[in-house]
């Protein structure tokens, strides 16, 4: 009993070894596909930007950022996929860009997860399209078929003289089922000079 366990042990290390290799290679070497781009814009927008993926059902569901062609107001399309490469693009917007004078007249989506039967969003806003950004939250409602967007935002940038007093962007989020875990970056003081920086914020509710 002990000798089968112990040739066990063996070779879940051997296969551990030999797949980390493949793995990392898998992840370091890309080939840009020859008929790109995949998607130029959505029917509403002449732009197309900031794409969110996820892979579920065997279906490539996208969210990206469209600039609106008649007020340049970012919204955010959804499109499907069978294949990764042939898209089929919403008619409309899933979410509306804001109105003027609130901190999100324009939306970018920024991270996108399901938690179990929600997907949910952390999207990026900026009222100056992109001189500052914050970021809000937002969860699909399956009853009116519609996202519902908190009306304020979820994380915002630091105090005067802290690495994220411009602004906050780039939200990356994953529930582990008890905690959300989000890295996003930040840049601070409003000069191009000055680094981007990684940071991590972490909460029960998202």
């Amino acid at each position: 009993m002990k000798k089968h366990l112990h040739i066990k042990t063996i070779m879940l290390v051997l296969v551990i070894i030999f797949s980390f290799p493949i793995h990392a290679l898998g992840q370091i070497n890309w080939d840009k596909f020859e008929n790109n781009p995949v998607i130029e814009s959505a029917p509403w927008s002449r732009a197309a930007s900031f794409p969110v993926v996820i892979f579920e059902d065997d279906v490539f569901k996208m969210w990206f950022c469209g600039k609106d062609t008649m007020s340049n107001k970012c919204g955010i399309a959804y499109a499907e996929s069978m294949d990764g490469i042939n898209w089929i693009i919403d008619d409309k917007p899933v979410i509306y860009p804001g109105n003027p004078g609130e901190w999100d007249l324009h939306r970018y989506p920024g991270s996108i997860i399901r938690v179990n039967d929600t997907l949910k969003m952390w999207f990026i806003g900026s009222e100056d399209n992109g001189l500052t950004f914050a970021i809000g939250y937002a969860y699909y409602s399956e009853d009116s078929a519609k996202w519902i967007l908190n009306p304020v935002p979820v994380l915002e940038k630091g105090g005067p003289g802290s690495w994220d007093d411009a602004f906050v962007n780039g939200p990356s989020v994953i529930y582990d089922g008890q905690t959300y875990h989000m890295w996003y970056f930040g840049w601070e003081g409003g000069s191009f000079s000055n680094p981007a920086l990684v940071g991590y914020a972490s909460s029960q509710d998202g």
